[in-house]
């Protein structure tokens, strides 16, 4: 009964009448082939009544999980992406008579592979996590609207090793501002395209910019480079590598006790600066061999995983130091004293 109401219902049917006249009208073979399944061959068609009870009486969100989880089983390309989308439903209402605004996981071929009902709008960001984890994303690009570009959202997409793609507007005013450094105006344009929908005409254009060369090394986006390069301004105003440690708060702070010889967080310096080392922290630490190595050699002589992380940004941060002196130098028309990389982790 409920695939010929939803059978109905995809058909145009927008009434219990109309639902109940077009199931009156499929053929007896038909009816006869999907009874027998639930062992009822001979039964008649139902009424508009009994429709009507098996539709008010069903768990809309059971049905939903069961939907949505029968075409992710058959998802035929699961190379494809898969995008995140809230919408209000127009015209549908719940029981407090508020607006269904639902979160749903789409593909490229426009096959609904999750969905959730969510509160309000401002409920897609905890929203998230737990409709992707019905989903294999591992491999896959994952694209969402400026709402879901989270540092907690981009974490646990690295964490399901799903690649993603967000967009970075006015909600993020400091990486919003970060991209602003690289050369947009010498990019070429990869895609354009003109749209016309609500009263305006709207173009969009795709360019794609390598990392800054100044930052040369596993883990370092483009984004991550421009943060480091926006934040830090003119390298030469610190002193030293240890300088610059204490402001990408990397450096580390003695904590020892008795013949515990231990070193806690350091909670100064630029806060933005630390979050973009952190990222190419974690990424290295799950794709570039010396890193995994450097951590693996740090737990072996008794660093816990926090300990042997800050190890490593705080080698990180020496590298990037390094890097921005020999990139500037370079600008100044000034050969660095010591442009050489650290040769191993």
């Amino acid at each position: 009964m409920p695939a010929l109401a939803a059978a109905a219902t995809v058909a145009g049917m927008r009434s219990f009448v109309a639902i109940a006249g077009w199931v009156a009208d499929v053929p007896g073979c038909l009816l006869d082939s999907r009874y027998a399944r639930c062992g009822e061959p001979d039964a008649a068609a139902p009424s508009k009544t009994t429709i009507w009870r098996m539709v008010t009486a069903a768990d809309a969100d059971a049905v939903d999980v069961a939907v949505t989880g029968w075409l992710a089983d058959r998802d035929p390309a699961p190379a494809e992406g898969v995008h995140v989308v809230g919408k209000t439903q127009r015209g549908a209402i719940d029981a407090d008579g508020d607006q269904v605004h639902l979160l749903a996981a789409v593909t490229d071929t426009s096959v609904v592979l999750a969905q959730d009902d969510v509160a309000a709008k401002t409920n897609e960001i905890t929203g998230f996590a737990p409709l992707l984890d019905r989903l294999r994303v591992a491999g896959r690009t994952v694209t969402a609207d400026a709402l879901h570009t989270q540092r907690g959202h981009a974490e646990y997409q690295h964490g399901r090793n799903a690649k993603f793609v967000f967009c970075v507007k006015g909600n993020q005013p400091r990486l919003f501002d970060a991209p602003d450094v690289l050369p947009w105006e010498t990019a070429p344009t990869g895609h354009e395209s003109t749209e016309r929908g609500h009263g305006r005409f709207t173009r969009r254009t795709i360019c794609v910019l390598p990392a800054p060369e100044d930052l040369p090394f596993p883990g370092c986006g483009a984004l991550s480079a421009a943060k480091l390069v926006a934040e830090t301004g003119r390298p030469d105003r610190f002193t030293s590598g240890a300088a610059f440690a204490t402001f990408s708060s990397t450096a580390p702070i003695p904590a020892s006790s008795g013949a515990s010889h231990r070193q806690r967080l350091n909670r100064g310096g630029n806060r933005q600066v630390n979050a973009a080392i952190h990222r190419i922290a974690i990424t290295q630490s799950w794709m570039y061999e010396p890193a995994t190595n450097y951590l693996a050699r740090r737990r072996s002589q008794g660093d816990s995983s926090r300990e042997a992380y800050r190890a490593l940004k705080r080698h990180i941060a020496r590298k990037v130091y390094t890097l921005l002196m020999h990139d500037f130098a370079i600008s100044n028309s000034t050969a660095p004293s010591s442009g050489e990389l650290p040769s191993s982790a």
